[in-house]
């Protein structure tokens, strides 16, 4: 009997020793993870949406951003360059530039708002 307790007592302990030695493993891992991105973080791909003009406006362009679309950059098709922040907007994404040029879009269409004249477009993904 009294070796059965001891048995039972060491069995305990070794099963306690374990589940300790994997938490510390587990908690290594974690630590590693996050070792690994704070030295290397994550670079934001670049997005580019193509504009098509609709019913025949002759509008194209691109848009294109790094900071997910908190800032981005605008080319047209007269090779005109505007550089825009994200604004407050109802709904989509909404940018701006200095000067009052904008533009907003959703999922697939769009308008585009320069020199008092608007271009409605669709996203060419």
């Amino acid at each position: 009997m009294k070796n059965i307790l001891i048995g039972l007592t060491l069995m305990g302990i070794l099963v306690g020793c374990q589940s300790a030695q994997e938490t510390i493993k587990q908690e290594t891992v974690v630590n590693k993870m996050a070792v690994e991105k704070a030295v290397s973080p994550e670079i934001n791909p670049i997005q580019v949406l193509k504009l098509k003009g609709e019913d025949g406006n002759g509008f194209t362009g691109t848009l294109s951003t790094t900071d997910n679309w908190e800032t981005a950059i605008l080319v047209d098709n007269m090779n005109k360059t505007y550089g825009m922040e994200r604004v407050i907007s109802g709904s989509g994404i909404k940018l701006q530039d200095k000067f009052g040029n904008n533009v907003q879009f959703d999922s697939k269409e769009g308008i585009f708002e320069t020199n008092g004249k608007e271009y409605f477009f669709t996203l060419d993904k």
